[in-house]
């Protein structure tokens, strides 16, 4: 029992497979975690997106617990379904996220046609995984197995894919004037690289030394990711020149204002650039303070407000400083709303791009 009966690569490989998903698994629960903070539903589906990523590698994972905790060695059809049967769900919760965020009106239309391929897949494999597993794929060693040709087609076909949609939503984020959300995308794109090399690596590679260095790139790829996703303040301020010096030109607009009722005579009309940075700087809109762990975002305009501007505005006036609508829609509007020029939902919506075209 346990590990007596294991060589010293098989032994290295399961605990590598170990600390590489328990990472994994970590690193996509923090991007989830993020959701409950931001409200970003892109965060939300990208955290999940993170966390089944590496399915194909569970069947592994799980055959070695078993085998080293209970000496229980794991029958081909179960270890085929951990590895291979769940592999649908992360191609689905990535073109959501990327729907989204680059195409909001067509993303149910773009997750529905890669549904029904999915759909497809499934009832193939739920079929032959009963019927003849090894159309599937065929274990080549306790912990590691080789995929035939209707694993391997799907996996192909979801990696180009996601590839397609990967670049699309780089050149978005390079077409970007905050140096910010290039960089994001530049490291998203990178992380999604390194993983779609391990893929096709690990599909063709036989169980070797080559394979443990697969999987070290596996979890270097999913750091990469969070990083893209989450771009946390000390990787700006390494990455983007001048960083701190954009968050103090903020911050000082209005140091020598005193008192909330100084900060609302200071209301000003806000661009859609202006909402946007101050957003991703995690500034709030009113005293112009950096955001502390809680904050308060519009649910019409997206704009970001500190718990304590946002619960003050609320009490006192309950309209947004950018779209004039309700803070908290359980409770009236207490003063006239601001004149502003701005029309909250063609920010977000790009309908000004339209009108234009027009």
């Amino acid at each position: 029992m346990g590990l007596e009966g294991l060589t010293q690569f098989e032994i290295i490989q399961g605990f590598v497979g170990i600390i590489n998903l328990t990472i994994t698994t970590i690193v996509g629960l923090k991007i989830l975690s993020k959701y409950f903070t931001h409200k970003k539903v892109e965060l939300f589906t990208v955290g999940l997106m993170m966390i089944f990523v590496t399915s194909a590698w569970w069947g592994a994972t799980s055959a070695f617990l078993l085998y080293v905790l209970f000496d229980y060695e794991i029958s081909d059809v179960a270890y085929i379904f951990i590895s291979y049967g769940l592999v649908t769900i992360t191609s689905i919760f990535w073109l959501y996220s990327f729907g989204y965020l680059v195409y909001p009106k067509s993303k149910w239309k773009i997750v529905g046609v890669w549904l029904a391929i999915c759909i497809l897949y499934t009832i193939f494999f739920m079929y032959f995984l009963f019927t003849n597993p090894s159309l599937l794929a065929v274990r080549v060693t306790r912990f590691d197995s080789q995929a035939k040709t209707i694993v391997s087609g799907f996996i192909l076909l979801s990696l180009l894919t996601s590839l397609i949609t990967q670049y699309i939503f780089l050149k978005k984020s390079l077409a970007s004037t905050d140096e910010k959300t290039r960089w994001m995308g530049k490291l998203v794109f990178t992380g999604f690289v390194i993983f779609m090399i391990v893929g096709i690596g690990d599909s063709l590679v036989t169980p070797s030394i080559i394979v443990l260095l697969i999987r070290i790139l596996l979890l270097i790829s999913a750091i990469i990711s969070y990083i893209g996703w989450t771009m946390p303040d000390k990787v700006s301020k390494w990455l983007i020149k001048d960083y701190d010096e954009e968050l103090k030109e903020i911050s000082e607009e209005n140091e020598d204002v005193e008192g909330f009722f100084a900060l609302l005579s200071s209301r000003r009309t806000f661009t859609p650039e202006e909402v946007k940075i101050y957003k991703e700087r995690k500034i709030c809109l009113v005293c112009k303070g950096k955001a502390s762990r809680y904050t308060f975002i519009c649910d019409t305009c997206e704009a970001l407000y500190c718990q304590k501007c946002a619960d003050a505005l609320i009490e006192l006036e309950n309209v947004c400083w950018v779209c004039n609508n309700p803070l908290d829609e359980t409770k009236p509007i207490k003063s006239a709303p601001f004149e502003t020029e701005i029309e909250t939902k063609d920010i977000f919506t790009k309908k000004e791009k339209k009108k234009t075209k027009k």
